[in-house]
């Protein structure tokens, strides 16, 4: 019994930390972010909103939150979009849970920009 507390303990905090450090990651950089649908844009995470910018011309502000493995956009028409992140190297994949999410984005890749 004491192995499999230990074991249910050790899963949640390495399930806690995970969430918490792609918070930290999204917000360590700027990022191109590719849709399924062919669509690019930039990406910049801050505390509890993100900034799309469309060709340096068009910017978005938009509201988030991280729990779990989940990532929820809130848009500027008040539209909820939830996202599974997976993690890939150096990359995020956002693959679309909601028809919200897949009708307006599909999935993201988030890919680090280079200066």
């Amino acid at each position: 019994m004491k192995k499999i507390t230990s074991i249910v303990v050790l899963t949640l905090i390495i399930m806690l930390s995970g969430c918490g450090n792609a918070e930290k990651g999204l917000q360590a950089n700027i990022w191109n972010v590719v849709g399924s649908d062919g669509e690019a844009f930039t990406a910049e995470f801050g505390n509890n909103t993100a900034t799309f910018k469309y060709a340096d011309i068009l910017s978005i502000g938009i509201e988030y939150e991280i729990e779990g493995n989940e990532i929820t956009i809130i848009d500027e028409k008040q539209k909820v979009h939830t996202f599974i992140i997976e993690k890939n190297k150096n990359e995020y994949i956002f693959k679309a849970d909601n028809d919200e999410a897949k009708e307006y984005f599909g999935d993201l890749t988030l890919s680090p920009k280079k200066n």
